[in-house]
């Protein structure tokens, strides 16, 4: 008698996951930032949140890995447990989200306050602002454990200070209207709001009137501006054709556009790196899977090493249809 193994969906998602994150070009990319002890437990911290909501693993692959790389490199851990960052799913796309601990930690690492500090405001308890100062001060007395609202401060060891206070309603406004995965069951908006709710007031605090490493601004600043429709039509070209043979296709690179106007490769792609491209270039033709004809000047080694382990992902697929079929 035959019998047939039936393999949950979940789990056959979780494994396109964790073979794309543990492939040898993702661990490399990894690994230039953290070394190669830690890239592996950075990766295997990403894949435990993974494996811990059903609905990432739902998420794109390449999704996965953009986000987790985004926050290795703000130096914080997408581990629930430690509630640095978040990876959130949006439309079959995972997101980055920092959290309160990220965003303070960050802000500590510049050196540059001598103190930062966010806390509730609870029921029966009054804000005042000083006019002159535009300080916001707590005054009346608790009557219950309800938080109404949240109150952030900080002052630079150069003497500058700066407050800010939200009312509960007034950040869920704000995050209704700036975070798109805000109504999601998976998001932190819904499962760990409180944080959200103190992340939030000392965030806008931080970006209006504090100060933060430029690196850092800049990709908090590429995060803010992932617009939904852009999500939904990355995770079109490249989710819903897994089970295609035509391969996903490389993103045109700004090397291209510098090279026509004759500026040199501002990322030139390694011959590690090139190596690795030309062996998977062999077996995708060997199970007939289409890719983009990457010419090595016109592309950038960043480029390559997202669209390297993306391909990956339709070659295993194809060549476990062939081998199933054999």
């Amino acid at each position: 008698m035959v019998t047939t193994e039936v393999v949950p969906q979940e789990e056959k998602a979780l494994t396109k996951i964790t073979n794309y994150m543990e492939a040898p070009i993702v661990k490399a990319r990894f690994a230039q930032m953290m070394g190669e002890r830690g890239a592996s437990t950075y990766i295997a911290s990403v894949l435990i949140a993974v494996a811990d909501s059903q609905s990432l693993q739902k998420c794109s692959p390449v999704s996965v890995y953009t986000s987790a790389l985004r926050a290795a490199t703000l130096r914080l851990s997408v581990d629930p447990g430690v509630g640095q960052a978040y990876l959130v799913p949006f439309k079959g796309r995972a997101t980055l989200i920092v959290g309160y601990k990220g965003l303070h930690d960050m802000a500590v690492r510049t050196n540059k306050y001598r103190y930062i500090n966010a806390g509730p405001i609870f029921e029966g308890e009054e804000v005042i602002e000083d006019r002159l100062s535009g300080f916001h001060k707590p005054t009346g007395h608790r009557t219950s454990d309800k938080v109404i609202g949240w109150i952030a401060a900080f002052e630079m060891f150069a003497g500058y200070a700066k407050t800010l206070y939200m009312t509960v309603e007034e950040i869920h406004e704000h995050a209704k209207r700036y975070s798109s995965s805000y109504s999601y069951k998976d998001s932190p908006w819904q499962t760990e709001a409180p944080k959200m709710e103190k992340k939030t007031v000392l965030r806008l605090l931080l970006r209006r009137w504090g100060y933060m490493d430029p690196a850092d601004a800049r990709i908090m600043d590429e995060i803010d501006e992932e617009k939904p429709e852009t999500i939904e039509a990355e995770f079109n070209t490249i989710a819903e054709n897994l089970d295609r043979r035509n391969g996903p296709e490389i993103k045109n690179s700004e090397a291209a556009n510098l090279a026509a106007l004759g500026v040199a490769n501002p990322d030139p792609v390694t011959p590690d790196t090139w190596a690795s491209w030309e062996s998977l270039k062999a077996r995708a033709d060997a199970v007939k899977v289409s890719y983009t004809d990457v010419k090595r000047g016109a592309t950038t080694e960043g480029d390559l090493l997202v669209y390297i382990p993306e391909l990956t992902i339709f070659v295993r697929d194809a060549e476990a249809q062939e081998k199933a079929a054999a």
